[in-house]
């Protein structure tokens, strides 16, 4: 391998492009040791990846940054010399691009999915996505890994913003949040499954990674997580199927209920604050930052309304915040509210976004905590079977909460007004 010195990262750059924030300790060397869980760096080319960058650019590329790692990529931060023929997306980002690297051996379907997804988005919506200028997902290329040349957006992540905002500006971010939302909401499919670039193709789920079909209907998607034939342990079949025979039962009275039934939506794998980008304005000027860029479309798939619009994780009340109920109460209902004027009044698309904020229950929220207990678990049977028999007993008992964050959760008042 050719030897090609790293840049620090450096912290007051603004333009960000990351996946990896969770995992990444901003001010931490990039030369600085992984932790003895993690992957070992990967060995890569870095001097074919800036032959390869400087063809793909139209520019040489004389430098290569890392800017962060974590459990499934690396990142670097390619600069180029100016030139006049560059791509006008990477002279924006000062001359600039992102690499990023696959670090895990993942099926092919994974990668070509969220890329077709980014590309889809980017072609029919406003909604700021990373152009992707190139790929190559092959395991043994000559760089060294799997890896994707894109834009380099601009802003900072909303986590880093959020808590110093004052409440209006938290509401008209979320108003722009909302936007994307009922955005996605207007992709429509027949299916659920992933997006490629023929189409809808099988279903990529982080918790479901052994999948290999589409799905024509919501109850027939959630009953794919609990298979009986995948198991041996026979108490765990018999709590499968209790589970799934209260899936048929619910799903046996809600066909026509449009939020759970096709046509079914474009849904962001994990549309939280460290996948959001924000660009402040000018101090002074007193406006609300604004939408930059939307990341990490890994485990995007096609599915119910009813998974769509929910409120976002930070504004939902948790035990250990009390002091953020009372801001919280305010938003919740002024997100809702941004989901439904989003739409002309009285449209159903306007309904729609009322009836899924309004009918969020335990059973069908509670059960993606299940689906991710069975993917992280399936060496410990009797986890499992703990897990699932608990979530039966407060599903009769009638005791489940809608939103497990709080113990003392009710509905905000407002979700049974129908003012906007």
């Amino acid at each position: 391998m050719t030897d090609v010195s790293l840049s620090e990262r450096n912290d007051d750059d603004a333009l960000l492009f990351i996946d990896e924030q969770a995992f990444y300790s901003p001010g931490s060397s990039a030369d600085e040791e992984y932790a003895s869980h993690e992957l070992p760096a990967l060995k890569l080319d870095l001097q074919k990846l800036k032959d390869c960058a400087s063809e793909v650019a139209s520019a040489r590329c004389v430098n290569v940054r890392k800017l962060s790692r974590g459990a499934f990529h690396e990142i670097f931060i390619l600069d180029f010399e100016p030139n006049p023929n560059t791509m006008v997306e990477i002279a924006k980002a000062r001359n600039s691009c992102i690499a990023r690297f696959t670090r895990r051996e993942e099926p092919m379907q994974k990668a070509t999915s969220e890329l077709a997804t980014m590309k889809y988005v980017k072609e029919h919506s406003s909604i700021p996505v990373a152009k992707i200028f190139y790929q190559d997902l092959c395991p043994d290329n000559q760089v060294g890994a799997p890896f994707v040349l894109m834009e380099r957006l601009p802003g900072k992540h909303l986590y880093r913003l959020w808590n110093t905002m004052p409440l209006e500006h938290k509401k008209d971010v979320l108003t722009q949040l909302a936007r994307v939302l009922t955005t996605l909401a207007t992709f429509r499919f027949n299916v659920i499954g992933s997006l490629q670039d023929y189409g809808i193709g099988p279903l990529v789920h982080c918790f479901l990674p052994d999948q290999d079909k589409s799905f024509p209907s919501t109850v027939e998607f959630l009953s794919a997580f609990f298979r009986e034939d995948t198991v041996e342990d026979s108490e765990l079949k018999d709590v499968y199927n209790q589970l799934k025979q209260e899936l048929e039962n619910y799903f046996s009275t809600k066909s026509d209920v449009s939020y759970l039934n096709a046509p079914f939506r474009l849904i962001h794998g994990d549309f939280d604050a460290q996948n959001l980008l924000f660009v402040e304005s000018s101090p002074g000027s007193g406006k609300a930052p604004v939408l930059s860029g939307v990341l990490d479309f890994e485990n995007s798939y096609t599915g119910p309304l009813y998974y769509l619009y929910d409120y976002p994780i930070f504004i939902q009340d948790v035990d250990h915040s009390p002091q953020f109920y009372e801001e919280n109460a305010i938003l919740r209902p002024h997100f809702v509210r941004a989901l439904r004027n989003a739409f002309p009044r009285d449209s159903q698309d306007a309904i729609e976004a009322r009836n899924v904020m309004r009918e969020k229950n335990f059973f069908l929220n509670d059960l993606e905590r299940i689906m991710f207990l069975v993917a992280i678990s399936s060496d410990r049977p009797d986890f499992i079977i703990s897990g699932i028999r608990y979530f039966l007993k407060d599903l009769n008992d009638g005791t489940g909460l809608a939103y497990t964050g709080r113990m003392d959760y009710v509905p905000d008042p407002e979700l049974d007004s129908d003012k906007d």
